[in-house]
């Protein structure tokens, strides 16, 4: 039997006059019982040029159907302190 699986998905903004596709990043979570724990490393996130975007986070079930469990908007606020 297989168990359920998770996925995060996080997309930058893309800009209406662009005919260049949002980057979608594949993020990794983790699901602990009730808990939902999505960790982006500073390595990552540091590399990120945009500043605004949008996210979700599914669980998907045996047979392959997710279901949203949040989403929202995403800003990026580029690091301050060295």
């Amino acid at each position: 039997m297989t168990s359920p699986s998770s996925r995060a998905r996080l997309s930058a903004a893309r800009c209406p006059s662009s005919t260049t596709p949002a980057p979608v990043y594949e993020l990794d979570i983790t699901v602990a019982g009730t808990n939902v724990e999505l960790v982006i490393p500073a390595a990552d996130s540091s590399e990120w040029m945009w500043r605004h975007g949008v996210y979700d986070v599914e669980l998907v079930d045996l047979i392959g159907h997710p279901t949203r469990l949040i989403q929202g908007s995403v800003t990026v606020s580029p690091e301050v302190t060295r």
